[in-house]
C-alpha cells in the first residue's frame, strides 16, 4: 500500500514540475511577443520591465504560499497549484503565434 502511495505522490510531483515548466515557457513566450510589439529602440527596456514584474509576482506568491499552506494544509495547496498549472497549459492554445512588428505603409 505504501509503495502505491509513494508512486502516486511521485507522479503528481513530476506532473507539477512539468506543468511549472510549461507555465515558465509560456511566460517567456509572452515576454518575447510583447517585447517584439514594442518600438525597436524600446524592446530591451520593455522586456526588462516585464521580467521584473514577473519576478515580483513570483516573489509575492512564494512569500504568501507558506501562510496559505498553514491555513489550508499542504494537500489542498498542492491541488490548487496543480489546477493553476493546468489552467496555464490550457490557455497556451490561445497564445498568439507571431507578431507583425513592421509598419505597413499605405
Amino acid at each position: 500500500m505504501l509503495i502505491y502511495f509513494a508512486g502516486a505522490l511521485t507522479a503528481l510531483y513530476f506532473m507539477q514540475l512539468f506543468l511549472c515548466g510549461i507555465s515558465t515557457a509560456v511566460t517567456a513566450s509572452w515576454h518575447m511577443y510583447l517585447s517584439g510589439a514594442a518600438p525597436h529602440h524600446l524592446r530591451s527596456t520593455h522586456y526588462s520591465i516585464l521580467a521584473t514584474c514577473e519576478k515580483v509576482g513570483r516573489l509575492l506568491f512564494v512569500s504568501s504560499s507558506g501562510l496559505l499552506a498553514d491555513w489550508l494544509g499542504y494537500s489542498s495547496v498542492f491541488v490548487i497549484l496543480i489546477f493553476i498549472s493546468l489552467f496555464i497549459s490550457v490557455i497556451t492554445n490561445y497564445a498568439p503565434v507571431s507578431v507583425d512588428t513592421e509598419k505597413k505603409s499605405e
